[in-house]
């Protein structure tokens, strides 16, 4: 009858401790807004530039191929990504996006642990953003 009770216990707390921890996850991906390319463009055609800042995660031979008006660069592949985030103005909106959102989801999530507020992510990517014929600037 005691092994039951002790290993009811256990079993209560191994739950609450999984519960507090999906909470806490929950919490942070509440701040991560993830938007299709039509909906980016017209997040940031309503903002003021100098609200936000526009990320661009991808590599710098991606980035010649085109980029969004306004971005700042900072590859999540390099060593240095999250020293270079870290200097960025947290208060700020931040809109982040990659090729094709698989590289900008975790940079978002890293964003959101720096204390980042508000994040918008480009679901899809540049290749989203082109394909809905959204304007790319060239370098």
């Amino acid at each position: 009858m005691q092994r039951l009770r002790t290993s009811s216990w256990l079993t209560l707390l191994f739950l609450g401790a999984a519960l507090f921890f999906a909470a806490c996850s929950q919490a942070q991906n509440e701040k991560i807004i993830r938007l299709d390319a039509e909906e980016f463009a017209s997040y940031l055609a309503a903002e003021k530039p100098e609200d936000i800042i526009i990320l661009d995660v991808r590599t710098e031979r991606e980035i010649r191929q085109g980029y969004i008006a306004g971005a700042a660069f900072a590859d999540v592949l390099e060593d240095s990504f999250e020293e270079k985030v870290a200097k960025l103005d947290r208060t700020k909106k931040f809109y982040v996006y990659c090729r094709s959102a698989n590289r900008s989801q975790p940079a978002t999530e890293l964003l959101a642990k720096l204390g980042i507020a508000e994040i918008y992510e480009l679901k899809g990517g540049m290749i989203a953003w082109e394909k809905a014929g959204k304007p790319v600037e060239k370098p």
